[in-house]
């Protein structure tokens, strides 16, 4: 039985590179979520209540660690690699769990 597995990845962009960060993060989207091993792929927006910056977060889920491996292959996401760094004001935070329990 594959064991699942999600991500959670956050992105902070600059105060002046906001909409370039949502616009690579949007282009994400419909190929990730076409990719046979991809089951859940949601972009999100979260307004900083603090200091009012924008948060974009990630929220995947893959059939198994083989299908997150494939998708970090995909060209889609080595060019988002390539010029997501230089828009954001801190490191990507990323999370990756492993479904323990799944219902029927």
């Amino acid at each position: 039985m594959k064991t699942p597995v999600l991500v959670f990845a956050s992105f902070y962009p600059k105060p002046d590179k906001e909409q370039a960060v949502k616009n690579l993060l949007t282009e994400m989207v419909s190929p990730s979520r076409a990719e046979p091993g991809n089951l859940l792929y949601e972009l999100c927006e979260q307004i900083d209540q603090k200091d009012h910056t924008i948060i974009y977060s990630l929220i995947e889920k893959y059939i198994d660690e083989t299908a997150l491996s494939e998708h970090k292959s995909s060209a889609h996401y080595i060019n988002y690699r390539k010029n997501i760094e230089d828009l954001l004001s801190r490191p990507i935070s990323v999370v990756v769990l492993k479904n323990i329990y799944q219902s029927d």
